[in-house]
């Protein structure tokens, strides 16, 4: 199921890897749990279609993309 963050959380994948998810990331999982719980505490609602698939899209097994995170932290520098 693909599903659209709509309010930033985190997901223990698997009980140990977790992730963060940012407002506006989409999610692509099978995971029954986080579908079920994302959905019920509203942090997510189903991704709504497109002819372009998202930049921001966030695969729902992976951890956080460290290029992100360092692309973040030359931007924060940057600015300082």
């Amino acid at each position: 199921m693909k599903m659209t963050v709509k309010e930033p959380f985190s997901w223990a994948h698997r009980g140990v890897n977790i992730v963060q998810y940012a407002k506006g990331d989409e999610i692509e999982t099978d995971d029954q749990d986080l579908i079920d719980v994302s959905r019920q505490e509203g942090w997510t609602g189903r991704a709504k279609a497109s002819a372009q698939q998202s930049s921001a899209s966030v695969p729902a097994e992976s951890a956080v993309d460290p290029q992100q995170t360092e692309q973040r932290d030359q931007t924060d520098s940057a600015q300082a």
